[in-house]
């Protein structure tokens, strides 16, 4: 009797915990409920900010990027993209140069939900902001959206405009006014070849030869190759940024982002003194190997981005991710006198796309943006240096993906939960061998 009034006390204590576990539980859900409920859309932490909207558009593609007066610590992400993307459906309904259709407020949402859910978070530059002496010169959020999926036209010519609210009362109107900037994702206006300049850094574009791997299946290679500027005087010790978007149906593992095509690679310890603020900064020595007649012996490659890549996420609840790969500290050979030339690769990994009734697929890469940091502009004898800003929009690369069909989610859905409830009888019967409610 002694024995089955322990075992009695022991179930007791067992299940007053189990209440007070669930109690805790219920009134930690209800508290999170009350803090998402007080940062809705349209608050005055994200209504009272002035915002400006940079557009860089080419035939196919345009580039949204959003600057906030207010700083990024003060708003969190989620008020700042739905402020951000409210702009964007305001910029559209105003601009008819694009010739795009948004009376409708169906289209409308479905065009502003889609931009909640991929808009991407931008790591900031920081030798860009020195430039104009305002940290506010970086965006804080850009999102990358084709015209037309049919087009196949090819157009060097790129429109920019950037667009300011003339109020912050949540109600903006946007004024246009045409530019020129440095990079899709700074206001900095592009200033052109001018002698005895005494600008101390400037940014200009050059040119960068990507593709995709055509193997490889749902891992692949992005190569990426460009040829590095030498100085003259040897004044200059230029960083190479490239802007690379991820889309919504691809992501990068920000622990092993990189490839080497010429060598070996070295992780390096975290760095936050190069050329790019983030909160994720992956470092990477990358040297030729001995048997390989290379130009570059090494470089460092640093790759920067502002949120982490969540690998498991399917593609149709992923957003965009933009990424910024800091090239720098090239050592050459001292006898080669060939022009020194960058190469590695980025590993992109395909996500699992929606069920679809076609079982297919369509991805869109698009080209990454390379740009060089200088102290003085190189002579217009140097190869591979644009000095407009007509960056490549247009050229991506289109990958199948296979979908599982959509018309079968019934029966998995189906079977999925037969087999739990199966294993779950399994589970019970196991454990009622080994318990001892029956000696009670």
């Amino acid at each position: 009797m002694k024995k089955v009034a322990e075992r009695g006390v022991r179930v007791t204590s067992n299940i007053v915990n189990m209440k007070n576990f669930i109690m805790r539980f219920l009134l930690t859900m209800f508290l999170q409920v009350l803090a998402s409920n007080a940062e809705t859309p349209g608050s005055s932490s994200s209504s009272t900010t002035r915002q400006s909207i940079l557009t860089t558009s080419s035939s196919n593609s345009i580039i949204y990027s959003c600057f906030s007066s207010t700083n990024s610590n003060e708003v969190d992400q989620s008020s700042g993209k739905e402020a951000c993307c409210k702009g964007i459906i305001e910029v559209r309904q105003q601009d008819n140069s694009d010739n795009i259709n948004d009376d409708s407020t169906d289209q409308s949402s479905l065009f502003y939900q889609r931009c909640v859910a991929e808009i991407a978070l931008v790591p900031s530059s920081i030798e860009s902001a020195t430039m104009v002496g305002n940290t506010d010169d970086s965006a804080k959020f850009s999102w990358m959206v084709s015209k037309t999926f049919e087009s196949v036209v090819k157009s060097t010519s790129i429109e920019q405009f950037l667009w300011e609210s003339s109020t912050g009362d949540g109600n903006n109107q946007f004024q246009r006014v045409p530019t020129q900037t440095v990079t899709p994702y700074h206001k900095t206006r592009f200033q052109p070849p001018m002698q005895n300049s005494s600008q101390p850094i400037i940014t200009i574009a050059t040119k960068l030869d990507s593709h995709l791997s055509r193997d490889g299946g749902m891992h692949r290679l992005f190569y990426h190759k460009f040829q590095s500027f030498e100085s003259n005087d040897g004044e200059d010790d230029p960083n190479y940024l490239i802007y690379l978007t991820i889309p919504k149906g691809m992501f990068i593992d920000l622990d092993d982002p990189i490839e080497s095509t010429t060598g070996s690679i070295q992780s390096l310890p975290t760095e936050n003194n190069g050329a790019v603020a983030s909160v994720m900064n992956h470092g990477f020595v990358v040297t030729a190997s001995e048997t390989r007649k290379s130009s570059v012996l090494s470089f460092r490659a640093r790759l920067h981005a502002a949120t982490v890549c969540d690998i498991e996420q399917p593609a149709f609840v992923s957003g965009q991710h933009l990424l910024i790969w800091e090239i720098d500290n090239i050592v050459t050979r001292e006898s080669d006198t060939t022009p020194a030339v960058i190469e590695f690769a980025t590993k992109l990994h395909l996500r699992y796309p929606h069920p679809s009734s076609t079982l297919e697929e369509w991805i869109e890469l698009p080209s990454p943006l390379l740009f060089t940091t200088l102290k003085h502009y190189p002579p217009k004898s140097s190869e591979g240096y644009e000095y407009g800003y007509n960056w490549d929009l247009d050229s991506v690369d289109r990958i199948w993906v296979a979908a599982g069909n959509d018309e079968d989610h019934f029966w998995i859905m189906c079977m999925t939960i037969s087999f739990c409830l199966i294993g779950v009888v399994i589970m019970l019967r196991d454990i009622s061998k080994v318990s001892l409610w029956d000696d009670l």
